[in-house]
């Protein structure tokens, strides 16, 4: 599985990096793009969680059902932790 945080974290300074003088096209168009590249990295991360199986899952300290949840967190807060979130 690749390294979605550090992917995620790449973004992120790119986009502070950028963020002074852009036209507002270009702010929508930044903020498009980073929304398409959380998308497919949440695409990613959910189709690579759901190829394991139930003992490697299990390995993970997760569920089948957690999968959804775990991959929309994830790329949303790379910090969070699927384990401190009950």
């Amino acid at each position: 599985m690749s390294n979605p945080t550090a992917h995620y974290a790449d973004l992120h300074t790119t986009d502070l990096n950028n963020a002074a003088g852009q036209s507002a096209l270009g702010r929508l168009l930044g903020r498009m793009s980073r929304g398409y590249a959380q998308w497919q990295l949440k695409r990613q991360t959910k189709r690579e969680l759901s190829e394991l199986d139930n003992s490697e899952l299990k390995d993970l300290g997760i569920c089948r059902g957690d999968i959804h949840h775990i991959a929309t967190q994830t790329t949303i807060n790379p910090n969070y932790d699927h384990r401190r979130s009950n």
